[in-house]
């Protein structure tokens, strides 16, 4: 075979540089680039805890914040624990053996190491929270080798005390510690924990909260002194209580949240919050007394904001307490005069209290606010039948309809307005057409126009 002649080499390598340098910008509008996610995996390690015993006790993540290879982890990850390894993408395990810095309440820690690495890299630069519903990259995860990375979905966020938000992770393998970030490979947030009940979510907080730990003044413990003796567990703090019991809240999980709220309670920078999703907590699980002394608490710490009002009221109607109901109502609507659920509310107690002139009043306010919305002609059309005007009922609760085909209970007044109104046959057609939203309804609606 000839030798290839030093022009066609010059020429090979030029494209093989172009192709390298094409297929990095081709991974970078998906994410970050070949050579950007080669430097953040080696900024993760991967934190494997032992108890005394040196028995395997839980595996979690952290990562390096300079060059003399500190590592920040959550506090929680090293409870119980005696002996601690960190594993980097190049499969280096060095023993953890200084506690450098801690924010007990906010559950960062800065661990030092027995000895530097040979290759790890360390994160230097952070960025603002993603919108809801962006891509992220997690680093590191449940089942991952040192290194690998998760994808993620920026599921939403909360305003919190202390941390200042608290963000909802879609990625169901990323665990405590592993760093999130954006598609451009900038550090955005860091796991805090996971809930036991196997969630797909992750929840993170914004990496601000570590700058307390890393501008901290350095002083160093040794990590097993540091074991004996600083036994605090962080679910258990107000703190962890809050933030794991608003998660329990968020994924719906209401008998594991409200305990967490209770004790949440006990510290004035979240009662008031506390006690708002206690409320809905008690809601959800219809325990609407509860919900109103929850609501009502808040309440009196001063939260008189339009959902507390219109919870409240909520409940009060629920429990049939019409006049408390009614007052609830009216404080919703002066906390927001432009709401259009405050009004909405206001036409369904009045037509629950039979007062059909006020229930339209308040119907025409709420539409006048927002014209395409179900509820209110779903109001209106219930406060016409009540002065008899069935014609007219008809009209306004085929408008609900047409703006939301699956409203159940408007299917059940409409059919009921062409009964009253002599029409046996249109009313039964309702019921057919019912069928198909809420069978069961339907047979209840059936049996009632046809007897």
């Amino acid at each position: 075979m000839k030798p290839l002649k030093r022009s066609t080499i010059t020429i090979l390598a030029v494209a093989l540089v172009l192709g390298i340098t094409v297929l990095d910008l081709h991974a970078s509008l998906r994410g970050p680039g070949r050579v950007a996610r080669k430097r953040l995996s080696s900024s993760v390690a991967q934190i494997t805890v032992y108890d005394w015993r040196g028995s395997f006790v839980r595996q979690g993540w952290g990562f390096f914040i300079n060059r003399e290879g500190h590592i920040i982890a959550p506090r929680s990850l090293l409870e119980g624990g005696f002996y601690l390894e960190a594993t980097t993408a190049s499969r280096d395990t060095v023993l953890i053996n200084r506690v450098l810095a801690e924010d007990v309440e906010g559950n960062f820690i800065r661990l030092g190491l027995e000895s530097t690495p040979e290759k790890f890299a360390y994160l230097e630069r952070s960025a603002p929270l993603p919108r809801e519903g962006e891509r992220v990259l997690v680093g590191g995860g449940i089942g991952c080798e040192p290194g690998a990375f998760l994808d993620g979905i920026f599921g939403g966020v909360r305003k919190v005390p202390v941390y200042g938000s608290l963000i909802r992770i879609e990625s169901p393998f990323a665990s405590a510690g592993s760093p999130v970030f954006n598609e451009k490979g900038t550090l955005v947030a860091v796991v805090l924990f996971r809930l036991e009940s196997g969630s797909g979510s992750a929840w993170a907080v914004p990496v601000g909260r570590i700058a307390k730990v890393m501008t901290e003044k350095v002083v160093p413990v040794e990590h097993l002194t540091w074991a004996e003796n600083g036994r605090v567990n962080w679910e258990r703090t107000t703190v962890g209580s809050y933030m794991t019991g608003l998660a329990y809240y968020w994924t719906g999980q209401y008998g594991s949240a409200m305990p967490r709220l209770m004790a949440a309670t006990k510290d004035e920078r979240f009662r008031k919050e506390a006690f708002f999703l206690l409320g809905c907590c008690y809601d959800a699980v219809g325990q609407h007394r509860s919900s109103v002394d929850a609501y009502s608490m808040a309440l009196r710490l001063g939260d008189s904001s339009h959902q507390t009002f219109l919870n409240l009221a909520r409940a009060y109607l629920v429990q049939g307490d019409l006049p408390e109901a009614l007052e609830a109502t009216w404080m919703a609507v002066r906390a927001k005069l432009d709401g259009y659920e405050g009004f909405t509310l206001l036409a369904e107690v009045f037509n629950s209290m039979n007062k059909y002139q006020e229930a339209l009043a308040g119907a025409y306010a709420a539409i006048g606010i927002d014209p395409e919305r179900a509820e209110a002609y779903h109001q209106k059309g219930i406060a016409l039948m009540g002065q008899h005007d069935y014609e007219q009922a008809i009209v306004v609760l085929k408008r609900s309809l047409k703006i939301d085909p699956h409203r159940s209970r408007a299917y059940w007044d409409l059919a009921l307005a062409y009964y009253r109104s002599g029409d046996r046959e249109a009313a039964a057609g309702i019921c057919r057409d019912l069928k198909k939203v809420d069978p069961t309804l339907a047979e209840q609606l059936l049996t009632r126009v046809t007897r």
